[in-house]
C-alpha cells in the first residue's frame, strides 16, 4: 500500500514530563474515562497480538470497536490495529524522550485505502480535532500527575529537613 492510498493524522506533543510518566498515563486503561475524549475505555491483556475491545468516540459519535494490540514497548510506543469495520486503522502513541528531560508524543493513525476511497477527509479531519483535544488532555493529565508527585517528594523532603533538626536540637539539649 503506497502513502498515496491511505489518508494519515498525526500530532506532536511535547509534555513536560519523563518518559516513564506519560508512559503510565497511557497504559493505565482503568482511567482513561477521567482524561480521554476519545477513548472511554478498553478491556483485554495489554500485550503485543492480543485484543480489546475499546469504547470511542472519535467524531461524530461513540461506538464500539475490535482491535489487536500491534506494539505495547514501554516508554516507546503503544500502538493498535482496528477500528470501524470500514475502515480500520493502525493507531499509534510513540513517545520519544527529548534533551530536556521532557518527552516528545507523537500520536497518529493511517487508514487504509478504503477510508480515501470512500472520501473520508471531511471526517479525519473531525477526527484529528478530537485527537488534538485528546493529546492536549493527555498532556494536561501528564503534567498535573508528574507536579503532583513533585510537590509530594518536595514535602517529604521537608519532613526529613524537620526530623534531622529536631534530632539535631534533641541532642543539643542533652
Amino acid at each position: 500500500m503506497s502513502g498515496q492510498d491511505m489518508l494519515k493524522i498525526e500530532n506532536k506533543i511535547e509534555i513536560e514530563t519523563p518518559i516513564d510518566h506519560v508512559w503510565s498515563v497511557l497504559v493505565d486503561r482503568e482511567r482513561y474515562s477521567e482524561w480521554n475524549p476519545v477513548i472511554y475505555s478498553q478491556d483485554g491483556i495489554l500485550q503485543r497480538g492480543c485484543k480489546s475491545n475499546m469504547r470511542i468516540n472519535p467524531g461524530l459519535f461513540p461506538m464500539n470497536v475490535s482491535i489487536v494490540y500491534r506494539h505495547v514497548k514501554e516508554n516507546q510506543e503503544l500502538s493498535w490495529f482496528g477500528g470501524p469495520p470500514l475502515v480500520k486503522g493502525f493507531h499509534y502513541f510513540r513517545l520519544e524522550k527529548l534533551d530536556n528531560g521532557n518527552t516528545k508524543v507523537i500520536h497518529g493513525e493511517e487508514f487504509g485505502p478504503l477510508a480515501a476511497f470512500l472520501s473520508w477527509l471531511p471526517i479525519i479531519t473531525i477526527v484529528n480535532s478530537k485527537y488534538k483535544k485528546s493529546d492536549r488532555a493527555l498532556k494536561a493529565r501528564c503534567e498535573s500527575l508528574h507536579s503532583l508527585l513533585n510537590i509530594s517528594e518536595q514535602s517529604k523532603g521537608d519532613n526529613k529537613k524537620k526530623l534531622t533538626k529536631q534530632k539535631t536540637k534533641k541532642k543539643q539539649e542533652a
